[in-house]
């Protein structure tokens, strides 16, 4: 299973690779520790993202959201510009 989540820090992590629809199960997968952290506030390093479509997009959304629901909060810094793009394009901030 391909890893796109590392731990860099107690709360933080990289996010790197391919975020599309052809991984979409493995990214939900590495996204695991977000989910079980919920409660706290988390900072997601962006700058390796090579590549992310409409799914990667809905994936990466729905963890988030998770989290603002449990009282945490997940930032997501480094943001390439195809990403920021993507989250302009559905009218919802980074």
């Amino acid at each position: 299973m391909q890893e796109f989540l590392s731990k860099t820090d107690e709360r933080a992590y990289e996010l790197s690779g391919e975020l599309t629809i052809y991984n979409a199960e493995a990214l939900k997968k590495s996204l695991r520790p977000i989910f079980d952290l919920a409660h706290d506030r988390l900072s997601v390093d962006c700058a390796g993202i090579k590549e992310i479509d409409g799914a990667g997009l809905q994936i990466l959304l729905v963890y988030r959201n998770h989290v603002k629901a449990n009282g945490g909060e997940l930032l997501l810094t480094n943001v390439p510009d195809l990403m920021q793009q993507l989250f302009e394009t559905v009218g919802t901030e980074q």
